[in-house]
């Protein structure tokens, strides 16, 4: 599998059960379409938190910009720790942090300091991936719009890994990487595109790009509630993250891989992205300071790759890739720029509107990689149905956590509940070997022997099967996705105790024969 995202869509697909609750899933009817009263916000407020009361979602913070200025901003829930959400409450944002990096390669440019058309090799001679020849062709402008030919796959194995090498190390290690592509071809989203542009950052500023991204973003726009680490961000009050178990939200760690940093480790509060995507909105200017030029802002804002679609959060998007931007339509908005960030413990999104000079930021503490039956299309529906009522269309309807989990734990239950049942009925029972029917003297034999061949066949298969499918370790199913690794590991459980009980009996049958 090519994506982090298709390896989770894979294991939920892997269980049978899962497959089931996508086919017994229907969306739901939303009740937002009678509830047209109030004005604009409170309307939005009230869908935001209908969403979430019907998916058991901690903790929500949004922010609605008009012409550079913030016209709403709401907390909604709890972060985990006893505290309600404000729009001051740090978040992780993931991979929103791309289009810091692009911005800060873009202020170095602009500076005269980088060529974005140079080779890599200019500022880094030692780089180099697998391909010795595309290493020396790989351009500053390549890593920005993703078309290094670096896999998606590639860039998504430290995050699997949880590795704590540096970013350093992480671009060192690419000479043993492949590219899936010829260089500048078509686009590919990759994590280790911008760890090389931070790389780059760092080397040509002379600081760690941590130090630059807080005097060179966060200073000049006032970014006062936003952090480079998440230590940081945790002393000042970072929301817990969340996954769920069975449909219960439950409190999660969250690993800070410092080598990925440039491409998805940033904190920050709603408040402060909404400064941000003022930048955007205001060609460049950060209340009294240029960050970058106009035309530097429209570079980045603009479509530079071929048009895919992407699926993300249960919801296909067709788009092309600026310089940490996605460019598409978008929530009923059919010119958006836009980018998500998530793991399966939160989710960040935030959306320009060109066409009416607005931008939303909504921010998550919880994720889902559900992706079966919608599971977890709450989650891109949110930020859609904002951006549709701002544009006084309704909101989309759809699964929500709740109906799905409820039809998933009740077939878990009838599943794991029908394993224990027959290996009860077989601990009950005793193999009786001596009648010697139709199918010759050794029918009796293979016939009583099918719960060990069966049981441990299916146990076998799921112990093996599982991480071979979805090319994660056992360790790292569990971080992704706990609930159903539980489920795998029960059914494993009892399907090889079957076997194992009617072995049993045979063993004594034979013994005492």
């Amino acid at each position: 599998m090519s994506t982090l995202r298709r390896r989770w869509s894979l294991l939920w697909m892997f269980s049978p059960a899962l497959v089931l609750a996508a086919i017994a899933t229907s969306s739901q009817v939303s009740s937002w379409a009678r509830a047209s009263d109030g004005d604009l916000f409170t309307r939005i407020d009230r869908y935001i938190q209908q969403e979430m009361d019907n998916s058991h979602i901690p903790g929500i913070a949004i922010a609605i910009l008009k012409g550079g200025d913030v016209v709403h901003r709401q907390g909604f829930g709890h972060d985990g720790h006893g505290r309600g959400i404000t729009p001051e409450t740090p978040f992780p944002i993931g991979s929103l942090t791309k289009s810091f990096t692009a911005l800060a390669t873009r202020q170095l440019a602009e500076a005269g300091r980088i060529s974005l058309d140079d080779p890599v090799q200019q500022y880094l001679p030692w780089f180099q991936v697998a391909d010795v020849d595309a290493s020396s062709r790989i351009t500053v402008r390549h890593l920005l719009n993703q078309t290094s030919g670096l896999s998606r796959a590639s860039g998504i194995e430290p995050v699997i890994e949880e590795s704590q090498a540096s970013l350093q190390e992480i671009v060192r290690d690419l000479k043993n990487t492949p590219l899936n592509r010829p260089v500048g071809q078509s686009y590919e989203y990759s994590n280790l595109n911008f760890a090389v542009l931070g790389l780059l950052v760092e080397t040509v500023s002379g600081q760690p790009w941590t130090t630059y991204i807080e005097r060179h973003v966060f200073a000049p726009i006032g970014m006062s509630d936003s952090y480079s680490t998440f230590d940081a961000a945790r002393e000042a009050g970072m929301t817990a993250v969340h996954q769920y178990w069975f449909g219960v939200p439950v409190r999660t760690a969250l690993a800070y891989l410092p080598g990925l940093a440039s491409t998805g480790y940033l904190a920050s509060s709603a408040d402060d992205m909404a400064s941000y995507l003022a930048v955007y909105l205001s060609k460049g200017m950060a209340r009294d300071t240029r960050l970058l030029s106009a035309a530097g802002i429209e570079e980045m804002l603009a479509p530079s790759t071929d048009e895919v679609t992407v699926r993300r959060l249960s919801t296909s998007f067709t788009a092309r890739y600026g310089e940490g931007w996605l460019v598409g339509s978008f929530g009923g908005a059919r010119d958006a720029r836009w980018h998500l960030g998530d793991l399966p413990s939160f989710t960040a999104w935030m959306i320009l509107l060109p066409d009416s000079d607005q931008a939303v930021v909504l921010l998550t503490n919880i994720g889902n990689p559900a992706e079966v039956g919608g599971g977890n299309s709450v989650l891109s529906r949110l930020p859609q149905g904002v951006v549709r009522l701002l544009r006084n269309e309704p909101p989309p309807s759809g699964v929500t956590v709740t109906r799905f989990y409820a039809i998933f734990d009740a077939i878990v239950v009838g599943i794991l509940g029908t394993l224990m049942w027959l290996m009860v009925s077989l601990m009950r029972s005793r193999p009786d070997l001596t009648a010697s029917p139709d199918g010759g003297p050794w029918f009796p034999v293979a016939r009583t022997a099918t719960p060990v061949v069966v049981g441990l066949g299916v146990a076998a298969l799921l112990l093996l099967g599982a991480p071979m499918i979805t090319l994660l370790s056992w360790n790292a199913m569990w971080r992704f996705m706990p609930d159903l690794t539980l489920v795998i590991l029960a059914i494993s459980a009892l399907c090889a105790g079957c076997g194992v009980v009617r072995a049993g009996q045979l063993a004594r049958w034979f013994t005492r024969g």
